[in-house]
Formats: C-alpha cells, sequence, structure tokens
C-alpha cells in the first residue's frame, strides 16, 4: 500500500509539473511578440503534424518556433489535464469507472478516443492513463461523470 502512494504522489507532482508548465508557457505566448523561427540544419523550420504549435525558450520568453499561433484553439489538452488533477484530488486510484452512452457518444467526428464502450469498466488509474496518454475524450468524459456526476 505503501508502494502505491508513492507512486500516486509521483503521479500527481508529474501532473502538478505539466499544468504548471502548460500554465507558464501560456502565460508567455500571450506576452511576447518576439517570433524567431526554429532553423532545422537543413535551413527549414520543422515539420509538425499538429495544427498548431509553439515553443519558447523558457528564460527569455522568446518565440523558438510557431505554427498557426494566432489561431484560435480550444484547450482541450489543459481541460484534460484540469480533469486529471481534480480527478486525483476528489477520487480513488482503486475506484471503478463506468462509461455511459453519453461518454462514450458525444465524442465529436475525428476527435481522439480509445474505443472504449458503453458500459466498460476501467479503474480511475487506468482512466486516467487512457485520458493523458493517447488523449482519450471518452476516458475524460468518464471521469468527470464519476468524479462530478456529469459532463
Amino acid at each position: 500500500m505503501q508502494r502505491r502512494a508513492s507512486v500516486l504522489g509521483r503521479f500527481r507532482r508529474q501532473i502538478a509539473i505539466l499544468l504548471w508548465i502548460v500554465c507558464i508557457t501560456m502565460s508567455f505566448s500571450m506576452h511576447t511578440e518576439a517570433t524567431v523561427k526554429a532553423i532545422g540544419s537543413s535551413g527549414d523550420a520543422p515539420e509538425i503534424g499538429a495544427e498548431i504549435g509553439y515553443v519558447l525558450e523558457i528564460n527569455s520568453g522568446a518565440v523558438l518556433y510557431n505554427k498557426n499561433a494566432d489561431k484560435k484553439a480550444y484547450p482541450a489538452s489543459i481541460t484534460k489535464i484540469m480533469t486529471a488533477l481534480i480527478a486525483l484530488r476528489d477520487g480513488n486510484l482503486d475506484d471503478t469507472v463506468t462509461f455511459s452512452h453519453e461518454a462514450v457518444f458525444s465524442i465529436p467526428y475525428g476527435y481522439s478516443h480509445i474505443a472504449l464502450d458503453v458500459g466498460e469498466k476501467l479503474t480511475l488509474e487506468q482512466a486516467l492513463y487512457a485520458a493523458l496518454l493517447p488523449s482519450a475524450n471518452e476516458a475524460c468524459y468518464g471521469i468527470a461523470e464519476h468524479i462530478s456526476g456529469s459532463l
């Protein structure tokens, strides 16, 4: 049991650090106007698969790379991190999360998921891994319903 508490403590610290980094990064990105593209060895900016990307040097706030930085985007990943933090605060990793029809089928077409099915059961710990590693939206929805009773 002590080992599990130690693992949970490390997991909570890692999530807290990740959230802190995201918040600091967003804070800098809102206040800096400098844009310096990262130059690869071939002289071109790197290709990334994401629609939007932003990298900055944390000490100076200099933007090292951006792709569509001014484009409006929704904070899906930040919402997932916040969902995980609330679940860690208010839940128990051994709890059973049962996925409802709404949790499974409320995901818009093309969004990230792991193909969970209605009535499927995962521990809260497994659901957190699903939400944070492959970015499974239905896992977040199931966690939200488990912790608060609704999406």
